[in-house]
């Protein structure tokens, strides 16, 4: 008596397959994760750095000093950026509060947005951000 029969593979290549047709939309999730990180790591410094730049303003008062406050803390985050600034500080006479806005525009480090272009959606490559700071002017 002779052992059992060799079984035959017909499920050769069903890896390669289920390979080719999850790991777009694995890449797709992974890159998702990683650039919406990254966006909320940059709201979160923008938003710090308008706190803080309206702080400078409202004690301070001098716009030069405000940007580099904002310029310090955004740092490295501001690498391949366009910052828009606009301040208001409490030495104007019809000033309540010392203000300073932000927007903060950035290319798309994952390249994501190009990768969706493939699939029918738009192509995204730039973000808007924006954020606010107000100190009430004391004194």
């Amino acid at each position: 008596m002779t052992g059992p029969a060799p079984r035959r593979n017909d499920d050769r290549g069903a890896a390669a397959v289920e390979m080719a047709v999850v790991l777009p939309l694995l890449l797709l999730i992974v890159l998702g994760i990683i650039e919406f990180g990254l966006g909320w790591n940059r709201q979160l410094n923008l938003t710090e750095a308008a706190h803080q730049g309206a702080r400078v303003a409202a004690i301070n008062g001098d716009p030069a000093a405000v940007t580099q406050t904002v310029q310090q803390i955004l740092g490295a985050s501001a690498g391949n950026t366009q910052l828009d600034t606009s301040i208001t500080t409490c030495d104007d006479d019809s000033a309540e509060s010392a203000t300073v806005d932000l927007t903060l525009y950035y290319d798309s480090p994952t390249g994501l947005g190009s990768l969706m272009a493939h699939f029918g959606r738009r192509n995204v490559t730039s973000f808007e951000l924006h954020a606010t700071g107000v100190m009430p002017c004391v004194g």
